[in-house]
């Protein structure tokens, strides 16, 4: 998982204190732990993981870097976007959205710096580069 390997080298630890190798497996026990959170009437902030599930299974994490002043939209950076790490703006109505984890202790209001949306047209690219 790669939000999990940003999280390992710059923390130099695994989030919650253990490596997890599935989407689905890591939010369970997130809920559990109370660090998971479903996106219904969550207050997202620059720094949670968005977490997708999907079919099978699966799914995908991605960080939450800014927050539209409604909370219903935000943008993200995540890494096996395509085999890249991309930049993309996302809806909290999306289906597969199943909620948040939060890793860090925020409370309040989110920080200004991360209020108000980045589109495409204010950054020159969203394809930071490749993955592997």
């Amino acid at each position: 998982l790669f939000q999990s390997g940003v999280y390992y080298d710059t923390f130099d630890r695994w989030p919650m204190g253990q490596r997890f190798a599935h989407v689905q497996t890591w939010y369970r026990q997130a809920l559990k732990e109370g660090f998971g959170h479903k996106k219904a009437g969550f207050k997202i902030a620059p720094g949670d993981l968005a977490v997708y599930c999907f079919a099978g299974g699966s799914g995908h994490i991605t960080a939450v870097v800014a927050v539209d002043k409604d909370g219903d939209r935000f943008n993200t950076i995540g890494g096996n976007e395509g085999n890249r790490v991309k930049f993309g703006l996302r809806n909290r109505a999306e289906p597969k959205l199943a909620g948040f984890i939060r890793l860090h202790d925020y409370k309040g209001e989110p920080p200004s710096f991360g209020m108000g949306l980045i589109y495409n047209t204010d950054i020159a690219t969203t394809d930071v580069g490749g993955t592997r």
